[in-house]
């Protein structure tokens, strides 16, 4: 099973990051030490350590391991869709192509 998760900020809450993992620790550990693919996700977490914050890890829900790309891809979209610039997609080093996926419906 894989965790699909974001980062807020916690200045203001503002969702910043969409990510999946089959381990949540050592992934908030790796976000935490800037080791993240997203150079922009590693800017913005040194800019909160340099003022004593850390991200917070919010759970969005548990999927099976072949599900969690689209899964991930559907919260990604749901967030751009409501106007979030989450770093996903405005991290321009990014090299997934947003624009040409298909999404899974909602989970309701």
């Amino acid at each position: 099973m894989k965790l699909i998760y974001v980062l807020l900020d916690p200045r203001d809450h503002y969702t910043c990051y969409v990510g999946s993992t089959g381990n949540p620790r050592k992934r908030l550990s790796s976000h935490l030490s800037n080791q993240s693919s997203l150079p922009y996700v590693n800017t913005w977490v040194k800019e909160l350590r340099t003022v004593g914050l850390t991200p917070i890890f919010r759970e969005i829900m548990l999927v099976p391991d072949e599900e969690a790309f689209h899964w991930e891809q559907y919260w990604i979209y749901d967030y751009h869709s409501r106007d979030f610039h989450i770093l996903n997609i405005y991290g321009r080093l990014s090299t997934k192509n947003y624009s040409t996926l298909i999404y899974p419906q909602s989970p309701e």
